[in-house]
């Protein structure tokens, strides 16, 4: 699972970087790049990728890991959160994982954000 996780990031940082060239050139084009699909499909082979964006509709990469119970998700997550760090952003910079067991939890503390109007609310998405 690392070995996949290293192999996505490093092409993920390569086609990052031929976005960013991009969009420096032609602007226009470069908004119809998929950067993080075009990675997965070089490092995995596989086509079915779910695309995803951020607030300003720029491509985001995203990673999902399904292990089951006992399988050690907590050590694999913060394993992957540190490789991202290095090798996708560059940077060692605080973050905030959040791990909840049902969809229903998260389901509640999106709610409960969104009610209480914090700012947060805007970068909260499941």
């Amino acid at each position: 699972m690392i070995k996949a996780l290293k192999d996505y990031l490093s092409e993920l940082d390569i086609a990052r970087n031929e976005y960013e060239e991009m969009l420096a050139i032609k602007p226009n084009f470069a908004k119809h790049i998929n950067f993080p699909k075009d990675a997965w499909e070089k490092s995995t082979g596989k086509t079915i990728y779910h695309s995803k964006t951020n607030s300003l509709n720029e491509p985001l990469p995203d990673i999902y890991l399904k292990i089951p119970t006992g399988g050690g998700k907590t050590l694999l997550a913060c394993h992957s959160i540190d490789l991202i760090q290095q090798s996708y952003l560059k940077k060692q910079t605080g973050l905030i994982l959040w791990i909840v067991s049902f969809k229903s939890n998260l389901q509640a503390n999106y709610f409960s954000f969104k009610r209480q109007g914090t700012s947060i609310q805007e970068d909260f998405r499941y």
